[in-house]
């Protein structure tokens, strides 16, 4: 937790504009993770302009497609490791035509991770 604030204010203020949208995670939980458990979970949050969005993976969390992004649009996505507060170099990915984000693999290269993960999500201007 002592690298949360690095996470949450890594765009100033914007964080005071995100919702949960953890609803556009497909799948939001891990097969066979407890209902009410602290492993294999997944949350985002997003701006209704669907222009910035945070993420949070927990341990034995799966890959998931993101949906409702604007279709089409480019995003500037970046890893952020909550343990060392370390972010890593951002990549470049796309929204298909239906608004869907197909995600890069976990750092760890796991599937269920194997740790706790963040991420964040940027549109691309111009």
């Amino acid at each position: 937790m002592q690298h949360l604030a690095a996470f949450i204010l890594s765009e100033g203020g914007r964080y005071q504009q995100l919702r949960p949208c953890s609803q556009n995670l497909n799948p939001q939980k891990a097969p066979d993770s407890p209902p009410r458990g602290l492993d294999g979970w997944s949350y985002m949050m997003c701006t209704p302009e669907k222009d910035f969005a945070l993420l949070y993976f927990e341990n034995q969390a799966v890959q998931p497609r993101l949906e409702g992004f604007k279709p089409d649009v480019s995003y500037s996505f970046q890893w952020f490791d909550p343990r060392g507060g370390r972010w890593s170099t951002s990549i470049d990915i796309k929204a298909d035509d239906k608004g869907i984000l197909t995600l890069p693999l976990f750092p760890d290269r796991h599937s269920p991770s194997r740790i706790d993960w963040a991420a964040k999500i940027l549109e691309k201007s111009g």
